[in-house]
C-alpha cells in the first residue's frame, strides 16, 4: 500500500485520482439493533428475518444477497413488530460488535432486500451510509486488512472481544471519489467470491460422496459383505484382527531423541503426530533430522506403504507413506506396516471411516489426562478384509483416486482464498 499517496497498490485501468478519506461517523449513521437470543429465531416462520452476529463471523461473506440467503426469522411475531422501525435497507452494513478473537468487527453488506422485512440483531452495530457507494464496495473495503486493521487497538476485553459505536466512530473510510472504480472492486470481489463458493460446494459433494461410499463400500457392523462391490467378487469378507496381519509399533523418546540431531532445512523428516491428518501427511511443519545418526535409527525407518496412526492426543488421524528414504518414525505416533498381502491404501480407508471409528477405535480409548490407546489395544482392532487381494486392490486405488480429486479441489480452493486475501490488501487503501 501507498498510503501517503492515498491510492492503492493494484488499481482497475483508466483511474488516477487519489482516494478520499473520512471519518466512520461522518460516512455512516448508526441504526438500532435487537438483543434476541438465538433461541428466539426460527429457521421456518415469522414474518420478520434477523441478522445475527453469530452469522456474520461464520455464515456469511462480505456481501450478501437477501433474497438468495438463508436468514432466520424472528418466532414470535408480535415482538418481531416492535422493530418496524429499525428496519434494513439496501446497502446497510452489519458489524459483529463482539467475538472471541479478533474476528470481531467483521461485517456484511446486505443487498435486494425487495420486500422483505430484516433487522439486525444480537451483538451487532447495522449502519446505513450518508453517502452514495456503489454496490459491494463498503461490504469488502470495511472488511479488508486496510480497514479492519484500525479497529485491533479499539478491542476491548480478554475471553470475549468486544469493540463499540463510539470506538469506532473516529475510524477513517478510504473510498475512490467515482463510483464507477468501486463498482468495479466490487463486482470483481463479488466474483471471485461467487468462484470460492463454487469450489467450496464441490468440495462439500465430494466429501458427501466419499462419505456415503465408505458407508456402502465396506460391511456394516456384523455384516460379512458390502452393499456395493466391484463386478466380479461375490465371496464373504473375512474378520482379521490388526496384529495378525500387521506389525504394529511405536517408538520409546529415548530410542529417538539420543540419535537425532534436528535442523530447520533439510530433505528427510521426522514424522509426528501433528504431521498425520485426515488421511494425507501434512508437512507444514516438519523437523528435518538430516544430520542424524541413522545406523542407529533402524526401528524408526518408514517405507512405502507404511501406515502412520495416531495414539495420543488426537487418536485415529491415518496417513500413508509415500516413499521411502525420506520419514523416519518420532515418538507419539504409531507405525502399522501390514503383511505383502494386505492392501495399505484399502485399510487407511476403512480404519479411517466414521464407521470404524465409532465401532472400533473409540470403545478403546482410555482417557486420564489425555485421550490415549496402548499398542495392545490398536492391535485388538478387528478388520473386514475381502479373502481376494485384488478386491482389496481396487478398493483401495478406487478411494486414493477420490482422495486425489478431493486434495485437488482443496487446494484450488485454498489458492483462490490466498489470492482473495492478498488482493483485499493491495486494492483497498
Amino acid at each position: 500500500m501507498t498510503k501517503k499517496s492515498n491510492v492503492p497498490a493494484i488499481r482497475f485501468k483508466g483511474f488516477t485520482d487519489t482516494w478520499e478519506q473520512r471519518k466512520l461517523s461522518d460516512t455512516v449513521s448508526f441504526l438500532s439493533n435487537n438483543t434476541l437470543s438465538r433461541a428466539e429465531l426460527s429457521e421456518d416462520t415469522g414474518t420478520y428475518k434477523n441478522i445475527h452476529y453469530g452469522d456474520v463471523l461464520i455464515k456469511f461473506g462480505e456481501y450478501i444477497d437477501a433474497q438468495s440467503t438463508d436468514l432466520p426469522f424472528i418466532a414470535d411475531d408480535e415482538k418481531a413488530k416492535k422493530f418496524e422501525s429499525s428496519k434494513l435497507q439496501d446497502g446497510d452494513i452489519i458489524i459483529a460488535d463482539t467475538a472471541e478473537d479478533e474476528a470481531v468487527g467483521k461485517c456484511v453488506e446486505i443487498d435486494n432486500i425487495g420486500d422483505l422485512s430484516i433487522v439486525s440483531g444480537l451483538h451487532t452495530i447495522p449502519c446505513r451510509p450518508k453517502l452514495k457507494f456503489a454496490p459491494a464496495y463498503l461490504g469488502f473495503y470495511l472488511n479488508s486488512a486496510s480497514y479492519h486493521d484500525q479497529l485491533i487497538p479499539l478491542m476491548q476485553g480478554i475471553k470475549v472481544t468486544s469493540i463499540s459505536k463510539s470506538a469506532i466512530s473516529d475510524t477513517m473510510i478510504s473510498a475512490p471519489t467515482n463510483l464507477s472504480e468501486q463498482g468495479k472492486i466490487g463486482q470483481f470481489f463479488t466474483q471471485l467470491d461467487s468462484l470460492i463458493t463454487l469450489h467450496q460446494r464441490k468440495l462439500i459433494k465430494l466429501n458427501n460422496v466419499k462419505k456415503s461410499l465408505l458407508e456402502k463400500m465396506f460391511p456394516k457392523n456384523g455384516a460379512d459383505k458390502p452393499e456395493i462391490r466391484f463386478g466380479g467378487f461375490t465371496d464373504a469378507w473375512e474378520q482379521r484382527k490388526l496384529g495378525d496381519i500387521a506389525d504394529v509399533t511405536k517408538l520409546a523418546g529415548f530410542e529417538f531423541t539420543e540419535h537425532i540431531v534436528y535442523s530447520d532445512e533439510g530433505n528427510i523428516i521426522a514424522l509426528r503426530g501433528l504431521n498425520v491428518k485426515n488421511g494425507q501427511l501434512v508437512l507444514d511443519d516438519v523437523k528435518y533430522i538430516d544430520g542424524s545418526n541413522f545406523s542407529k535409527l533402524g526401528r524408526s525407518k518408514l517405507y512405502v506403504n507404511d501406515v502412520l496412526f495416531t495414539y495420543v492426543g488426537t487418536v485415529g488421524e491415518l496417513a500413508i507413506i509415500p516413499e521411502n528414504e525420506r520419514f523416519y518414525l518420532a515418538p507419539n505416533v504409531s507405525r502399522i506396516r501390514f503383511k505383502s498381502d494386505y492392501d495399505a491404501q484399502f485399510m487407511i480407508q476403512e480404519m479411517g471411516s466414521k464407521s470404524f471409528y465409532n465401532h472400533m477405535i473409540f470403545p478403546l480409548i482410555a482417557t486420564s489426562s489425555q485421550p490415549a490407546l496402548s499398542m495392545e489395544n490398536i492391535r485388538k482392532f478387528v478388520i473386514a478384509v475381502p479373502s481376494n487381494n485384488i478386491e482389496q486392490q481396487q478398493i483401495g486405488a478406487f478411494f486414493a483416486n477420490l482422495d486425489s480429486l478431493i486434495t485437488l479441489h482443496q487446494r484450488k480452493l485454498e489458492k483462490l482464498q490466498q489470492v482473495k486475501k492478498s488482493l483485499l490488501e493491495k486494492m483497498f487503501v
